[in-house]
């Protein structure tokens, strides 16, 4: 995929590793695209973790420092409240919960999120 975007796109192979932050993807996005394909751009301080195979059951997951994209792969919780962020990331086991302090965001917005989850802020 391109390697300059507006946006970097993250895929399940961005959010394996050790790290706990992630701002940069191996792909990236224009604006253009992020408006023809309806994705969804995720607000920064989101959890971005995966949905299926061995980095799901690893709990493996990161905490993205800029807006950013997902694909298909991947999900994001994005709390409502930004100072819960740090425990979210240390606490929860995302391979088996859910809460209701987040709100899931998938890789394409669908009807039912509509405009009011996607924040889109600076372009």
């Amino acid at each position: 995929g391109p390697c300059d975007g507006d946006f970097p796109f993250c895929k399940v192979s961005d959010i394996n590793g050790d790290c706990i932050y992630i701002d940069t993807a191996n792909n990236y996005v224009s604006l253009a695209v992020v408006k023809e394909q309806k994705f969804n751009v995720i607000p920064q301080n989101s959890i971005l973790i995966a949905k299926i195979g061995a980095a799901l059951q690893k709990n493996h997951r990161k905490i993205n420092k800029v807006e950013c994209c997902i694909d298909n792969n991947t999900q994001a919780l994005v709390p409502r409240r930004q100072d819960c962020i740090k425990y979210l990331y240390y606490e929860k086991d995302f391979t088996h919960s859910r809460s209701a302090r987040y709100v899931h965001l998938s890789g394409k917005r669908t009807e039912s999120q509509g405009d009011k989850q996607i924040r889109h802020q600076g372009h």
